[in-house]
């Protein structure tokens, strides 16, 4: 679509609102938070980069493809998290993946408008051929309608009880994982709130002691930015933290006495 996509250091894993607002110009059409970021699992200061499109006229969204099905259950069961959504004054629009934290096959997603008028510019409707007016939600055309019908059955199986029951579980594992990294000399990465904890070291190279876990049977994933280890939790994992960090355990001394192992490329996957 030709639009120039401007990407902003962070600061301290976050948003840099203030570089942000020095970046705009009269050109900019929209300005990008997370809630929460994928490697880090951190919320980025939406309220304040809300303030800067109000100020600016501009387009917020908010990318919370992992946060947008667990965030509101989390805070419901005590948790502190920030505001991030509509309840935000500047927030236009977010997206939200059913997939992940909503427990749904993929194939169906979410993005949600603050107003039926801003969604109106999303769908795409055309009637400038022979077979009539074609009206979709998005630039999509057909698309199976099986992972749309399984994510409501999921959503209405579970309910707000059954979320806010699995993602308690999600958040003691989190807790628990961080009390147990911690303990054995890593050093957490900022201050994750939902389901998603980054860790690193800074005395052994993290991506050896993921190599060592991977030889028991763990395929987590990596950030490089620090270099760290990274875990998207779910609530199966609040029975296997204790396996977890014993295996971390013996990882990292191997990595102490130098037994590193085989080497493996860092990759999403």
């Amino acid at each position: 679509m030709e639009i120039e996509i401007r990407r902003i250091p962070c600061a301290n894993l976050l948003a840099d609102v203030s570089a942000m607002g020095d970046a705009v110009d009269g050109n900019t059409i929209m300005i990008v938070g997370s809630a929460p970021c994928f490697p880090y699992g951190l919320i980025d200061p939406i309220e304040k980069l809300g303030a800067l499109a109000e100020k600016k006229k501009l387009w917020l969204h908010v990318d919370a493809c992992v946060g947008g099905y667990i965030a509101p259950f989390v805070r419901m069961n005590g948790g502190d998290v920030p505001p991030f959504d509509f309840e935000v004054p500047g927030v236009l629009s977010m997206s939200a993946d059913l997939h992940k934290y909503g427990y749904c096959a993929k194939g169906a997603s979410t993005v949600l408008f603050r107003s039926e008028e801003l969604r109106s510019h999303m769908i795409f409707d055309c009637a400038d051929w022979p077979g009539g007016r074609m009206v979709t939600p998005t630039l999509a055309g057909t698309r199976p309608g099986g992972a749309i019908a399984a994510a409501w059955a999921v959503m209405n199986f579970l309910g707000e009880e059954g979320y806010r029951a699995k993602h308690r579980q999600v958040t003691n594992a989190r807790e628990a994982v961080e009390a147990g990294v911690a303990r054995l000399g890593f050093r957490v990465l900022g201050r994750p709130q939902l389901g998603i904890v980054s860790f690193t070291h800074d005395e052994v190279d993290p991506f050896a002691v993921w190599g060592k876990l991977f030889e028991r049977g763990w395929f987590t994933s990596l950030t490089t930015e620090p270099k760290g280890l990274h875990l998207m939790l779910s609530p199966f994992h609040e029975s296997v933290t204790g396996t977890y960090l014993s295996d971390l355990e013996w990882a990292l001394g191997e990595v102490k006495a130098g037994n590193e192992g085989k080497k493996r490329e860092a990759r999403y996957s």
